[in-house]
């Protein structure tokens, strides 16, 4: 390879091409600063509403501080901001500090002349001398080539070295194995393969959490609804009691507004996936999105890139195989062949997979015997083979077997070696010659077979019962490779993963093409790149699946971020690590079935204890409407909401929360829950409103019809709460008792402090009595709704 007879670009042309924009300046993807990570978490709709509530009640209780303690809930507003706040700026700091390619100098020619310069300062059209151990960092094209060995498997996912000849491109991020090049830069800055997927990866991904946006869809109805009916029930009472009533008024609106609010259960969820992050890390999982232990548990396919999540990324020889051939006899000259091989691989000093593991197994220590070898014919993609040559051994040359062996050695051996390949080994012959190739590179018809590699790609350890777990969750596999299909569905069965009926080579489809059907139709994915993964999960999220990715590689980024749950390996890239939801720090496969049944515990326990919160906003709700028309004022105090939520709902759902349960994942989140939630609420508005026209009758005052309002509301809750609590055993059955004594404890000895009166005996079973209506009334209204509503 000539260098001297290349010019470059003078430094006119650089100069005119860094004012026109073509220089190597990578545009940083844009993220949000603190400030406005911040402000946006803070200043929501949701906190604002909250915000003014407490004002409100701040101002009624100057002169008379009883009020004050009414603006408890707000606590819990706080928590929930603290919280979202930690998760985003953590997220932010983890892909701002993600980079793919180093920022080593590079050797440019121009002016004629060779040069040292930074990343930065390269321009498109510039001339670079690459050589090996170095990674290229823009696009090119090669112009002159010594035997160039790339490796591409960070941005591909190609587990093999690649030859580059004249003409060649090469992609920014790939690293020099051996040889040397000049190439013309064609690609610079964000338009250079390897920023687009950093792109991708810097791309902060939305919580796909079925729990959360469940609770967000809640909350945003619950916005309007408390904006309109706080308006309308503050005006009528108003309108109908006087500006005498003002405070009291004011602080049971208030009451009605704050009811409705499930702020507990957000703070509840958030805690349920924070200890679930805390019990992982046992199982050395990491998590980079809380949520993503939810996702996970509902998941119905599975997409598997091969290398580095089936496979190790590493190959073993499982086994040498030597001819009786030519002058050799294998069973003498055994230890004489193992030497010759040994010593001939070391001297060609590849540095790929198949090399290190046929270096592992016949390590130079073990020879007995030294030979020379005074020539090197190295791997190239036009003749597939690479070879030595020794005065006193001949030539020895190591490929494929179809581009070494001619004819008819060929058919000696084709049964053999289709039995190999379709086991998923891969095969490499050592083929003799006695004489030297010409310099056209072409082999003689003297060539010989004299042994065989199988080599294997070495599976990760329980991979095969990790996806036999799976399969009988009903969860579809689908492998997604760079590598060929035949290659890949051999590995994959090796793995267990039988049923990949269907193949495709995605490199015979057109990007354009709707991938719905085809995804469908197929289980296995070869030859595919890092966007033709993304463009398969989009196919199959626009299908309705739920979907899961595995990955390790850069090349993975895209399809990574557009999963709904992502793990990756921790021996992966960094870019894979940062990009997923889930990292299995000790590259451990069957770590995700402890993220599947931590997500089942998370789901199934948030489902019952959502139950206690959202009956409190439907009767909060509904009982808020009604009494805009009524003339009293809304019959709850903010205060007691706090004691309704303390033993009904708050600390029996915490402890809830943290039971085991690995029950499978069902139905949808918000139709389980509300199909619980509505029939009680309504019972509760029934009774509630029941109680409104008989207190007066029974002679109760506005002061105990209240309490036996929250007689009826804590009854209720104690109902609900036995239902969730299903199975029974005795860790739950203490938690129900430790409840109730504590709101029968609070109705006596801390009456005052509640805003409670003491109830005389005939007052109490009247209370009693209509608790006993509850169970009919609710089993009545959950038949009807699950009969011809639900």
């Amino acid at each position: 390879m000539e260098e001297k007879k290349f010019k470059g670009l003078d430094s006119v042309e650089v100069e005119q091409r860094l004012a026109e924009g073509l220089g190597n300046n990578n545009g940083k993807v844009k993220s949000k600063s603190n400030k406005e990570i911040v402000f946006s978490h803070i200043f929501t709709l949701f906190n604002i509403l909250n915000f003014i509530l407490l004002l409100v009640i701040i101002g009624v209780s100057i002169g008379d501080w009883q009020y004050i303690k009414n603006g408890l809930f707000f606590n819990l507003i706080i928590i929930n901001t603290f919280i979202g706040l930690y998760q985003e700026i953590r997220a932010r700091n983890a892909v701002e500090k993600l980079t793919l390619i180093t920022q080593e100098d590079v050797v440019v020619i121009r002016d004629g002349q060779k040069k040292n310069i930074s990343p930065e300062e390269i321009v498109l059209g510039d001339y670079l001398i690459i050589s090996a151990g170095e990674q290229l960092n823009v696009d090119a094209k090669v112009i002159d080539t010594e035997y160039l060995q790339m490796d591409e498997s960070l941005l591909t996912g190609e587990s093999n070295a690649i030859n580059k000849l004249k003409n060649d491109e090469l992609l920014a991020g790939s690293f020099v194995l051996s040889g040397k090049a000049v190439v013309e830069v064609t690609k610079v800055g964000n338009d250079t393969f390897a920023s687009k997927i950093l792109s991708e990866a810097k791309q902060v991904k939305k919580s796909r959490s079925q729990i959360m946006k469940s609770l967000n869809f809640i909350v945003k109805i619950l916005i309007w609804v408390i904006l309109i009916v706080g308006i309308a029930l503050i005006s009528s009472k108003l309108i109908r009691l006087g500006m005498n009533d003002f405070k009291p008024i004011v602080v049971s609106t208030v009451a009605a507004l704050v009811g409705m609010i499930p702020e507990g259960l957000v703070l509840l969820t958030s805690i349920a996936f924070a200890v679930g992050v805390i019990r992982l890390s046992k199982s050395k999982i990491l998590l980079n999105d809380m949520s993503s232990i939810e996702t996970l548990a509902r998941i119905d396919t599975l997409c598997l890139d091969k290398t580095g999540t089936i496979t190790s990324g590493n190959m073993k020889v499982s086994n040498l195989y030597l001819i009786n051939a030519g002058k050799f006899d294998s069973s003498k000259d055994d230890r004489k062949l193992k030497d010759i091989i040994s010593q001939a691989f070391f001297k060609l000093d590849d540095n790929n997979a198949t090399a290190n593991a046929i270096k592992s197994y016949l390590p130079l220590e073990e020879i007995s015997k030294k030979f020379e070898f005074d020539k090197v014919y190295a791997f190239s993609s036009d003749k597939k083979w690479s070879g030595v040559n020794s005065k006193t051994e001949g030539t020895w040359i190591f490929g494929a077997p179809e581009f070494v062996l001619n004819e008819d050695e060929q058919k000696i051996y084709s049964s053999q070696i289709d039995e190999l390949t379709n086991k998923g080994l891969r095969v490499l012959v050592v083929a003799h010659s006695d004489t030297i190739p010409g310099e056209d590179m072409k082999l003689s018809e003297d060539v010989k077979a004299i042994a065989f590699f199988e080599i294997e790609d070495e599976l990760r350890e329980n991979a095969q019962r990790t996806l036999e777990y799976f399969y009988k969750q009903g969860v579809d596999i689908k492998i997604i490779s760079g590598d060929s299909p035949k290659t890949v569905n051999a590995i994959a069965k090796r793995a267990g993963v039988d049923n990949l009926i269907n193949q495709v080579d995605m490199s015979k489809i057109d990007d354009k093409e709707d991938l719905s059907k085809l995804v469908e139709e197929n289980q296995l994915f070869g030859r595919v790149t890092p966007f033709k993964k993304q463009a398969i999960l989009e196919a199959l999220q626009k299908n309705g699946h739920i979907v899961a990715m595995t990955g390790d590689g850069v090349n993975d980024v895209p399809a990574l971020k557009k999963a709904d749950c992502s793990v990756a390996m921790a021996q992966g890239s960094e870019a894979a690590k940062v990009s997923s939801d889930i990292v299995l720090v000790e590259n451990n496969l069957a770590a995700m079935i402890d993220a599947v049944y931590e997500g089942r515990r998370i789901i199934n326990n948030v489902e019952r204890v959502a139950r206690l919160f959202l009956t409190k906003t439907v009767y909060s709700a509904l009982l808020a409407i009604l009494f805009v028309f009524l003339k009293d004022r809304f019959p709850l105090f903010p205060i007691q909401f706090t004691l309704l939520s303390t033993f009904t709902i708050g600390t029996p759902a915490f402890f809830l929360a943290l039971r085991a349960n690995k029950e499978r994942v069902t139905g949808n989140f918000l139709k389980k829950v509300m199909g619980e939630a509505i029939p009680a609420g309504l019972t509760a508005t029934i009774i509630v409103l029941l109680h409104y026209y008989l207190g007066p009758i029974v002679g109760l005052d506005y002061g105990k019809q209240n309490t036996v309002s929250v007689m009826i509301l804590s009854g209720l809750g104690l109902i609900v709460l036995a239902r969730a609590m299903k199975p029974v055993d005795m860790f739950s059955l203490i938690i129900f008792i430790a409840c109730a004594i504590g709101l029968i404890g609070s109705f006596v000895f801390f009456p005052k402090f509640f805003f409670l009166k003491l109830l005389g005996i005939y007052e109490v079973i009247y209370g009693l009595f209509l608790l006993l209506l509850i169970v009919p009334i609710i089993f009545l209204i959950k038949f009807i709704f699950n009969k011809f509503i639900k």
